[in-house]
């Protein structure tokens, strides 16, 4: 697969050369893309929502509805697994989609950097989730990295604030040797209301490759391990990944599992994927004309029309290229 991309995209820039027309002008090649867009994965990541953030909503104590929002994250990072990259979302694409007793609502605002707004509302007005995230990838020789920062919010009926902080994400192998997929740096939820954190480590035994010859790695790549503590002894990273935790402090609990299938506290398990039943996500009865899955270029490609749907998302970025440029056109024009 890396092969046959990169053979296109050499392709590609020379046939641009050729015609007079800039590099950066292209698009990747449709046959490396997920059958989803980054709105539809992140929906997807929320089919256990129901089931954990429900049972925090009904939890008068505090640090047992924090251990309940926490499974809920951990429990959606199984669901971010994809070897493909979904599609971009264009500015102004929607999506909206229902799971068991949650609503969710997701808009395109802004293009670089990618930039969703999410606003995710249970039935019965028990919480509500709701934001923005912004997607920021780096491509190294064989590997990608992707952070998602912003602001992740959950709000329960009686005004207890959460806030969310996701891991980065790593894969690696993209040009040679095996496709890896795994989780980061800190996974952080704030309990803005009490004043509490739970700080998560994801694979602490992570070596780099020199000290990997020399120390030997004592869990799987997909642990975790962490603690409850209060959140003034954590030094959290507005701006980026880099958080931190004070020495010499107090905790209220043990944190540790494994993403891709179970979370405890204090070994007592929480989470089980072999034991829990997420649900499906259906659409609404009535769904807006934006939404991206009336997008022509994905239609083409789940029909396995490859030739039309490359034609197609080649329409689309380039109508979002003579946007930008317009936008910039009219900003200038305003100074």
């Amino acid at each position: 697969m890396g092969y046959k991309a990169i053979k296109y995209l050499i392709a590609k820039f020379s046939k641009n050369i050729f015609q007079g027309k800039s590099i950066f002008n292209n698009s990747l090649p449709v046959f490396l893309f997920d059958k989803r867009t980054l709105h539809s994965a992140f929906a997807y990541e929320q089919r256990l929502a129901p089931i954990f953030l429900t049972k925090a909503a009904f939890c008068l104590d505090k640090i047992e509805r924090l251990k309940w929002v926490t499974t809920y994250l951990i429990s959606c990072l199984h669901f971010s697994v994809t070897q493909i990259k979904p599609f971009n979302p264009i500015i102004g694409e929607t999506f909206q989609c229902r799971a068991c007793n949650i609503d969710i609502y997701i808009e395109q605002t802004v293009n670089h950097p990618i930039t969703l707004n999410f606003y995710c509302k249970e039935l019965n007005n028990e919480f509500i989730m709701y934001g923005y995230l912004i997607t920021n990838a780096s491509i190294y020789v064989n590997s990608v990295s992707t952070t998602r920062l912003g602001k992740f919010y959950i709000k329960f009926k009686d005004g207890n604030l959460f806030q969310i902080r996701l891991p980065q994400i790593i894969v690696k192998g993209i040009s040679i040797g095996d496709r890896i997929f795994n989780y980061i740096n800190k996974a952080i939820v704030q309990d803005l209301t009490n004043g509490l954190c739970s700080f998560i480590e994801m694979n602490p035994d992570e070596r780099g490759f020199i000290s990997s010859f020399f120390v030997s790695k004592k869990t799987f790549p997909d642990y975790f391990k962490g603690k409850i503590v209060d959140l003034k002894d954590v030094n959290i990273d507005e701006k980026g990944i880099n958080h931190t935790l004070k020495t010499n402090i107090k905790d209220y609990g043990k944190i540790e599992g494994e993403w891709t299938s179970y979370i405890s506290f204090d070994n007592v398990e929480y989470w089980n994927n072999d034991k829990t039943k997420s649900f499906i996500i259906f659409s609404h009865e009535f769904t807006l004309p934006s939404d991206g899955r009336y997008r022509e270029d994905l239609i083409n490609l789940i029909n396995g029309n490859l030739e039309q749907s490359q034609i197609e998302i080649e329409k689309l970025e380039n109508s979002q290229r003579q946007d930008k440029k317009l936008r910039e056109i009219y900003s200038k024009s305003q100074k």
